[in-house]
């Protein structure tokens, strides 16, 4: 979700390898989801690029757009963090 924009939102898979699967999964006025994939046991080795889509409606007009890589380190070992200066 970006802004104040708080409407349900579908992420789906795309381009995926043989044997790789994506649930869609629709997170509803909130910005956070958990997206679930899964690969078939007997899915071949593959390294590679895939593509999740997020796809939404927008004063009846469908929006669509890739979803961009993020990473978030929390600190969960108890320990405070120091900032240094």
């Amino acid at each position: 979700h970006r802004g104040n924009a708080r409407l349900p939102v579908t992420i789906t898979g795309e381009n995926l390898p043989p044997g790789l699967h994506v649930a869609p999964t629709t997170i509803p006025n909130d910005t956070r989801g958990a997206v679930v994939l899964w690969a078939d046991a007997d899915a071949a080795d593959w390294t590679g690029p895939i593509d999740l889509v997020a796809t939404a409606e927008v004063d009846g007009q469908p929006i669509r757009r890739v979803v961009r890589p993020h990473s978030r380190v929390w600190n969960n070992s108890g320990t405070s963090l120091i900032s240094r200066r």
